[in-house]
């Protein structure tokens, strides 16, 4: 789903093609190289992913979106609602906090609308 444009696009592809009765097989022998923006903090007894500013807005909007749909698992929508809400307090006291919760409201804002597609 383009719309999503670049969060939880991998997330809810895999889920639709479940849905429509494919099965979804991983290899754990494969890795790729890949650094999630400023890469991971450890806070408390968790290891928190440190993204860009902007990829907030994503995060909050397409997690939102995502959870109206049928085919994405009730656990996934409730773990999600309990990181975000986590994620919010913890990002007040990080660098950048004020455009990161600009960032954030923007995309629970745009996500009750269901506003989709690239912000920029």
């Amino acid at each position: 789903n383009e719309d999503l444009f670049i969060d939880l696009v991998d997330w809810e592809w895999c889920w639709r093609a479940r849905s429509k009765g494919y099965k979804i097989f991983i290899d754990k022998r494969l890795t790729i190289m890949h650094m999630l923006g400023r890469g991971h903090k450890n806070f408390l007894f968790f290891k928190i992913g440190v993204p860009d500013p902007i990829r907030h807005y994503y995060q909050y909007r397409n997690s939102i979106i995502l959870s109206r749909l049928n085919y994405v698992p009730v656990k996934w929508k409730l773990s999600r609602f309990i990181i975000h809400i986590f994620k919010l307090v913890f990002f007040l006291f990080y660098d950048q906090r004020l455009i990161r919760l600009k960032y954030a409201i923007k995309g629970i804002k745009d996500g009750l609308f269901n506003k989709t597609g690239k912000l920029i």
